[in-house]
């Protein structure tokens, strides 16, 4: 045997005898029986250096991490935790709300969702079968018309697939993109419908996410989180999903159990809900919209864009600024060319005349002899207003924002690269 192997051997037999040794003798020694470093009962063998304490790890390596620092800009950087679900559904809530109002008022919040659905769902995906003939040992002319009875089962579902009969597959594929985005989620409920009218009784009924709450006699049970009950593993049991309020005439139910109906998750092993969203954090039970990081730019953006457009068209209107010879009475020459008088009260309720001149773009004014005219040019938008609207989507695309999107900056990747969000 070489030295070098038969020394390795040595030392492995002394550790193994030394750490035996260890692990059986019962008092460490009596010099670290008051020792803070004392561990009576330990059954792992310990190492003990010459000062006759045990050998523990050191700390005293680790160096100061810049993130942690609490000066200079990141002096007021203090994250707020959320310390009850009840904190996080009413956070969500609040974000969801704001998505909503974001994607129905702002054109470049409602352009990104749009562009989503458009580029991922379309018109629908459908599926191509492909069977594996190594695995069901067929021959290959009767593995092809296996295929094709299933894209006709599939063709004839596709048209009945709404349990309202409104909307094809394809449609509700559109829908679910746009709630994924709008809401973080989308949820759909599972039926059976024996009718004549469809050729399969399976059909999904699309459920607007924000009927899926706690009840408010709910909120201390512990396996209910955010409308969904869960399992001892973090499964989903249950879903909690309000009933419908339609039939009162505009009054809003109040959000108790007796208004609510517990829908299981599965009946043996066919699903009865299909809830959906994209999982960025461990023991997420519901989705967050995609606006959610960006959702602080887009208002302030759009603010900005409409003060600019206002500012704007007030500039293009205001033409030329008339400077009046000396001795002229600028209050005269505006009664003349005011085009309607408002009357209101001043500070000591007597009566003061406003008066109002309508311009348009291209008016032309003939002044008076010592007039002088001064041309105005508004600098609007600034230099910095381009580089300004370019702005960055929470899912990590550019784009520049206008009325239709380049093809190089439509956003693919965020949502086609998750295919399971089409499951089922």
């Amino acid at each position: 045997m070489p030295d070098a192997a038969r020394k390795l051997e040595i030392y492995s037999t002394a550790i193994n005898v030394i750490s035996g040794a260890l692990a059986a003798a019962s008092p460490p020694p009596p010099s670290s029986l008051n020792s803070k470093f004392s561990i009576q009962n330990s059954k792992s063998p310990l190492l003990y250096g010459p000062n006759n304490q045990p050998i523990l790890p050191d700390s005293y390596y680790n160096y100061r991490r810049a993130a942690a620092k609490r000066t200079g800009s990141m002096k007021n950087w203090i994250p707020q935790r959320l310390f009850s679900r009840q904190q996080e559904a009413l956070e969500r809530e609040q974000i969801v709300a704001r998505s909503i109002d974001l994607t129905n008022n702002d054109p470049h919040a409602s352009g990104v969702v749009d562009t989503f659905a458009t580029t991922i769902a379309g018109s629908g995906l459908r599926p191509i079968p492909a069977l594996d003939p190594d695995i069901l040992d067929l021959p290959k002319e009767e593995i092809r018309t296996l295929q094709a009875k299933q894209r006709a089962v599939y063709q004839k579902w596709y048209a009945t697939a709404d349990a309202s009969g409104t909307m094809t597959f394809g449609a509700l594929q559109y829908l679910f993109i746009r709630s994924l985005c709008e809401y973080g989620e989308y949820l759909v409920l599972v039926h059976m419908i024996d009718s004549p009218r469809r050729p399969y009784m399976l059909a999904l009924r699309v459920i607007n996410p924000l009927r899926l709450k706690t009840p408010t006699d709910k909120t201390n049970d512990p396996a209910i989180k955010d409308g969904v009950e869960i399992g001892q593993y973090g499964e989903p049991v249950a879903y909690w999903i309000k009933l419908s309020s339609q039939a009162l005439a505009g009054a809003q139910l109040p959000d108790t159990s007796q208004n609510f109906s517990r829908i299981p998750a599965f009946t043996g092993h066919r699903p009865n809900v299909i809830h959906r969203f994209i999982n960025r954090e461990p023991e997420q039970l519901r989705g967050m919209p995609l606006l959610a990081p960006a959702m602080k730019f887009f208002r302030d953006l759009n603010d900005y864009l409409d003060t600019e457009l206002v500012s704007n068209i007030v500039a293009s209107a205001i033409s030329l600024f008339i400077e009046l010879a000396p001795g002229s009475d600028p209050m005269r020459i505006a009664e003349s060319l005011s085009s309607f008088t408002d009357t209101e009260l001043n500070a000591a309720s007597e009566e003061m005349d406003t008066r109002y001149q309508e311009m348009l773009g291209g008016t032309i004014y003939y002044g008076n002899k010592g007039e002088k005219p001064h041309l105005l040019s508004p600098s609007r938008p600034g230099t910095t207003f381009d580089p300004f609207t370019k702005i960055t989507y929470g899912g990590g695309t550019s784009f520049i924002i206008s009325i239709t999107l380049p093809l190089s900056a439509t956003p693919f990747l965020p949502l086609s690269s998750s295919p399971s969000l089409l499951h089922n």
